[in-house]
């Protein structure tokens, strides 16, 4: 299993609750259109998808109208530029980083662009939301943008669960694959009091007339 079937799995094992709320999912690297696709088959409500090349966004597009979904946006700009585009919660974000597959591979993701992308899914993301994030390593900049992007998944903190598998061969290049969400937090329940029973206790200002 490919790591991008493992991401799909992941993220239908965690939409498998029904009560989990499928608003807005985003592909956030289009690329070929297989990560929008597998998110509109979800039934989201809307799916947005952000391409920095023309020619992928068309082909992506004539993917989903070909497929009839009618839930799908696409948008020609890059991951970055998510907080201009969205305005509220995020149920779902995909990113499948590197150069698109059978293009420019000098047209890729880069750590800080990816970085700024990532700091705004996680801020937006809904409480019961999950973010995939596949890396490679093995070219040069995958692995600078790989570095970054454990550096920063470090300084996530506590509230959040991140998970981490990485393709069948063992070598310190193959790709990453990273599951993010939010741990559920647990409020302890409020001890309940009982008051003591009330007594009836005599006045001794009071004075019986007779």
């Amino acid at each position: 299993m490919s790591l991008t079937e493992r991401a799909h799995e992941l993220i239908r094992q965690h939409f498998r609750d029904p009560g989990i709320s499928r608003e807005l999912a985003v592909d956030a690297t289009c690329g070929n259109g297989k990560d929008t696709e597998f998110l509109a088959r979800l039934d989201f409500r809307q799916v947005v998808g952000f391409e920095v090349q023309e020619d992928a966004i068309i082909q992506t597009r004539m993917r989903m109208d070909h497929l009839g979904f009618t839930n799908v946006g696409l948008i020609l700009d890059g991951h970055e530029s998510l907080g201009r585009h969205i305005p509220g919660e995020i149920d779902c974000v995909m990113f499948n980083l590197g150069y698109l597959p059978g293009g420019d591979k000098n047209l890729t993701t880069n750590e800080v662009t990816t970085l700024v992308a990532l700091k705004f899914a996680t801020d937006m993301l809904s409480e019961t939301g999950i973010i995939s994030l596949i890396c490679y390593p093995g070219h040069p900049q995958g692995l600078q943008e790989t570095k970054a992007i454990q550096r920063w998944l470090a300084t996530l903190g506590a509230k959040w669960r991140i998970q981490m598998k990485k393709s069948s061969t063992s070598n310190e290049a193959a790709p990453i694959l990273y599951a993010i969400t939010r741990r559920k937090s647990i409020t302890p329940p409020v001890p309940t009091r009982t008051a003591p029973p009330v007594t009836e206790q005599s006045d001794p200002d009071s004075q019986t007339t007779t």
